[in-house]
């Protein structure tokens, strides 16, 4: 009976078979992550290109601004993530919902930012527990000798201060990716389904996103 009532709410089977109103429920659920920390969607598999290999982290998904298409995410300037998308800015980001069973792919292009409007707003918006993690004293990845939190000791047991943050902002950076593609695949007893949309800018006019189904 649960399960029962778990599909009856699922946001993605009530828009099937309507492409653009499946388009549309994509970017609320990833706009309703950003507001509760216990929505799958809350935290993305973020890809980028390492100088051998592609590279996977999970980050929390901070902002979504579905008119330009973009996601905003909060990282460590000093992180290699962050030099590799100065290097490429070629991303893909995997959120998967275990409740709904659905599996979200977007791709796109990130843009880095370590200053100005965009940094300003996005650290005021943050909060101070968080910001304890851009106190450590050495950059993300150093190795240690010993587990290390790597922020200052008398921050485990409470987060800093207005004051005692401010240190951590000539370490935070931001993170906004542009999404170009959205790949959707949602498992169903009935049999799965996969629709596929493409931000096209390159046509005269108004530009637009290309829909259609594809097979799972």
């Amino acid at each position: 009976m649960p399960e029962e009532n778990s599909l009856a709410m699922n946001p993605f089977l009530d828009a099937i078979p309507d492409l653009t109103s499946l388009r549309e429920t994509i970017w609320q659920e990833l706009t309703l992550a950003t507001s509760d920390s216990d929505e799958p969607w809350f935290l993305g598999v973020f890809g980028t290109l390492g100088l051998s290999s592609p590279e996977l982290r999970t980050l929390v998904l901070r902002r979504v601004e579905q008119r330009s298409r973009s996601l905003i995410w909060h990282t460590d300037l000093r992180s290699e993530k962050f030099s590799q998308l100065e290097r490429a800015e070629a991303t893909s980001v995997h959120f998967w919902n275990p409740i709904h069973r659905v599996q979200l792919v977007v791709r796109g292009e990130s843009q880095t930012f370590s200053s100005g409007d965009i940094v300003d707003q996005e650290w005021e918006s943050s909060q101070l527990s968080s910001r304890r993690a851009y106190l450590g004293e050495f950059p993300p990845g150093t190795e240690s000798d010993t587990m290390t939190v790597n922020f200052p000791a008398e921050f485990e047991t409470r987060p800093p201060t207005e004051t005692e943050s401010q240190a951590g902002k000539q370490n935070f950076g931001v993170i906004s990716t542009v999404v170009r593609e959205m790949d959707l695949l949602i498992l169903r007893q009935t049999g799965n389904v996969r629709a596929k949309y493409c931000w096209n800018d390159h046509d005269l006019g108004k530009p637009f996103w290309e829909e259609t189904w594809v097979c799972p």
